[in-house]
């Protein structure tokens, strides 16, 4: 069980229907995606408080699921903040490269702040939606939204596929740490690279048969 479904299991609001859980959420995006500061201000500084309460979660784990995207976004805003231009003018502070200049603008400051509080409060949505609802129930939300039924399975069968890698990863990392796999440094590096090359290898052959299953399903079906 990944622990987004531990947590969606023991929350405070499970009694509630997921059709009211999933109203909320959308209100949530749509208060995210709003150009109004305050409101999402306000919503960086309750979610975590209410995410926390609702799923029972430690401030700690919730931290660090904060700071998995982290990196990501900071790469897109070193794009948006760094621009290459033939002439210094265009900039607010510049080097020379490549016959032009590198540098940046003063004007690209107000999208990155605003890109940083609409992606981190639709993140923070996103944790208290998942943390509150069960995927069984997910599910079942999906389909009383009149999803199609191929999207559905479809998300099934992704879900199924990353329980699956997370099993395979968990299991050949504790038998390389009972064999002391992991002592020195260099060992650490030698073995981490096995371990994800064992697990590429495995997840290919998985995906193979699970690509056969399907097959022989949709060939039944015509």
């Amino acid at each position: 069980m990944f622990p987004f479904d531990r947590y969606a299991y023991q929350n405070r609001i499970g009694f509630l229907d997921s059709r009211i859980k999933g109203f909320m959420y959308l209100l949530l995006l749509i208060a995210a995606f709003s150009n109004n500061r305050g409101i999402q201000l306000t919503l960086l500084l309750l979610l975590p408080i209410l995410t926390c309460y609702l799923a029972k979660l430690s401030w700690k784990t919730y931290r660090l699921w904060l700071l998995y995207p982290l990196p990501f976004i900071l790469m897109s805003f070193v794009t948006i903040l760094i621009q290459y231009s033939n002439s210094p003018l265009d900039l607010t502070g510049s080097i020379p490269f490549l016959g032009g200049f590198l540098g940046w603008q003063v004007t690209s400051w107000p999208i990155i702040v605003a890109l940083f509080l609409r992606i981190y409060t639709s993140i923070m949505a996103s944790y208290l939606f998942i943390v509150s609802i069960s995927f069984h129930d997910l599910m079942k939300l999906l389909r009383q939204l009149r999803l199609p039924l191929f999207l559905i399975e479809i998300i099934v069968l992704m879900h199924r596929f990353i329980f699956l890698l997370l099993e395979e990863y968990i299991l050949m990392r504790d038998t390389l740490d009972l064999k002391f796999s992991f002592g020195t440094w260099n060992q650490k590096i030698q073995m981490t690279a096995l371990l994800w090359k064992t697990l590429f290898i495995r997840m290919l052959e998985k995906q193979e048969r699970l690509q056969e299953l399907m097959e022989l399903r949709f060939d039944n079906q015509r």
